[in-house]
């Protein structure tokens, strides 16, 4: 079953306090907004991933990077994406390698 959104546990543990906000946008300003995670519903196998991906969404690249290079996660499936893409942060086409001129 895929992972289900559920706005209550965003906003109560993803939406940081404006204290915590303020101090994490300072020690990030480059970047730019995250896409919403779709938490996955209690017992599912993707809930192991909720936290990963609500700190990931508050801006932990280290976060994004444990969701994408699980073993536990596919390949273009939303955890894969989403942590792929720092939580919707860039596309998926920027990750792409440069091509080598000869």
């Amino acid at each position: 079953m895929p992972p289900h959104s559920s706005q209550t546990e965003i906003q109560d543990a993803a939406v940081p306090s404006h204290d915590q906000h303020a101090s994490e946008q300072s020690a990030a300003p480059h970047l730019p907004p995250p896409s919403e995670p779709m938490l996955a519903e209690r017992g599912d196998w993707a809930a192991d991933f909720n936290q990963a991906q609500i700190t990931c969404f508050k801006g932990s690249m280290s976060a994004c990077d444990a969701i994408w290079l699980s073993k536990r996660v596919l390949l273009d499936t939303f955890l894969y994406n989403y942590g792929r893409t720092c939580g919707g942060r860039v596309s998926l086409g920027e990750h792409a390698a440069p091509e080598l001129s000869a």
